[in-house]
């Protein structure tokens, strides 16, 4: 189990503890643009400038407060969880561990 965890964290993108390989936007990295939502539109989009992961927040989440939107790179607001699950985005923060009997 414990060779397990370690290879997948190993070729996990930046590696382990964010080390190694990091997420290189292919758009430029400047200044982010901040975007307003769109009338009843509260979850945020965020795509992981380390990872690249597509992940949502929100409102009450930790750092659901300091996200900022883009869509020049790509991000985008949400009516609900469920619309960014299905659009296949995940939600941030630590994911519990998948149970396999």
């Amino acid at each position: 189990m414990l060779v397990i965890l370690a290879v997948s964290v190993a070729f996990r993108p930046g590696g382990l503890y964010g080390l190694g390989r990091r997420y290189e936007p292919s758009r430029d990295d400047g200044p982010q643009t901040p975007s307003l939502p769109p009338p009843g539109y509260t979850i945020k989009g965020n795509i992981s400038v380390d990872t690249g992961e597509r992940l949502y927040h929100a409102p009450g989440m930790r750092d659901y407060d300091i996200t900022v939107i883009d869509l020049s790179r790509g991000e985008r607001w949400f009516r609900t969880e469920e619309e960014a699950r299905a659009a296949g985005w995940r939600r941030a923060g630590p994911q519990p561990p998948i149970y396999r009997p």
